[in-house]
């Protein structure tokens, strides 16, 4: 345990004291008090007494959840993916969530067997309303704790969710959207659910070096050849292939290595320039 992690066990020990001497000193001093000055609320003394012990357990209980959340933080920055590290933290917040609740419910008086009884419909339709928020932290995690998808990586997603293809660097990934930064130099938020399922997406490499395919497609009244002699070297890392014919159009398939998302467009523009003066020049030379 390093010095960090020593601390905050040892505030946690602390807070837990603090609101332990605090409840056993206060409970008898209200007694007294209102007992001594304020008898009209005697027959209400439980309800006071339960009052303040809930205000004190709920407050321990949210700085305890700080410390523990900073601590889970630390310890899992470098070991697993950001999501999975969320994951983690939601769990953990919803249970300790769940202990500070019971613990005021029960300081308030209330029959918690009763109440989680009465509450099963209510927590069963509200489960069914959360059904997407779930599905969108839990496809995030499934996506990325096998390290398919990463902040950093540009990807091309195919989806009947979207109009068509989007080619974008993952900026960020949190507990239900991920953050992508397209060509356009556009930062869009699509929801974790999408890639789980509903999504074909190819990693296309990393942000500062990744490989961008384009189809171009050419009227077959010029031969190939002629394309090829009129078409001369293309950008640097650039390759291109003869894929396919139909009869009326010839398609090729250019491979461009680029290192920034939004040069994207400008590489589109002049490829598909270059294949253009390479087909006029061919068919009128």
């Amino acid at each position: 345990m390093d010095g960090k992690n020593l601390r905050d066990a040892v505030l946690i020990v602390f807070i837990i004291l603090v609101i332990s001497i605090a409840l056993f000193i206060i409970k008898p001093s209200v007694d007294f008090l209102i007992k001594t000055y304020i008898s009209e609320l005697a027959p209400y003394t439980e309800y006071v007494n339960g009052a303040i012990a809930a205000i004190f357990v709920g407050g321990g209980g949210v700085l305890i959840l700080h410390i523990v959340r900073k601590n889970i933080d630390r310890y899992f920055s470098k070991k697993i993916n950001r999501s999975a590290q969320n994951l983690i933290e939601l769990i953990v917040s919803f249970f300790m969530y769940a202990v500070i609740l019971a613990i005021i419910l029960t300081s308030l008086g209330i029959n918690l067997t009763g109440a989680l009884v009465g509450g099963s419909v209510g927590a069963l339709i509200i489960g069914i309303a959360l059904q997407g928020i779930f599905s969108s932290i839990f496809s995030g995690f499934a996506v990325t704790s096998g390290g398919a998808l990463k902040p950093g990586d540009v990807v091309n997603m195919q989806s009947w969710l979207f109009s068509g293809p989007i080619t974008g660097e993952v900026m960020k990934i949190s507990y239900l959207f991920s953050d992508i930064r397209t060509q356009n130099d556009n930062i869009i938020k699509i929801p974790n659910s999408a890639f789980f399922g509903n999504t074909v997406f190819e990693n296309l490499g990393k942000y500062d070096r990744f490989s961008y395919r384009l189809q171009v497609s050419l009227p077959s009244d010029v031969s190939i050849s002629k394309i090829e002699e009129k078409l001369g070297p293309l950008q640097d890392d650039t390759r291109w292939y003869f894929t396919g014919s139909n009869g009326s159009t010839n398609t090729f398939t250019v491979v461009m290595t680029m290192k920034n998302i939004t040069d994207i467009n400008e590489a589109i523009d002049k490829i598909n320039r270059a294949f253009n003066d390479a087909y006029w020049k061919a068919k009128t030379g």
